[in-house]
């Protein structure tokens, strides 16, 4: 999971093994993450983008 700020730069990642909604909900306290891209871990396909509600 890629977190990206305003700019489009990413500016944290982290493998989601074994809990990606705890990952998910750490990378989105970030205050400087917009939004987040989920990706294969094993290819890097980007499979969907994550943001706040």
């Amino acid at each position: 999971i890629r977190g990206y700020n305003a700019d489009d730069e990413i500016i944290a990642a982290e493998v989601a093994d074994p809990d990606p909604e705890a990952v998910i909900h750490a990378l989105l306290g970030s205050p400087e993450i917009e939004f987040l891209h989920v990706r294969s871990v094993t290819r890097g396909c980007y499979t969907m983008k994550v943001e706040r509600a």
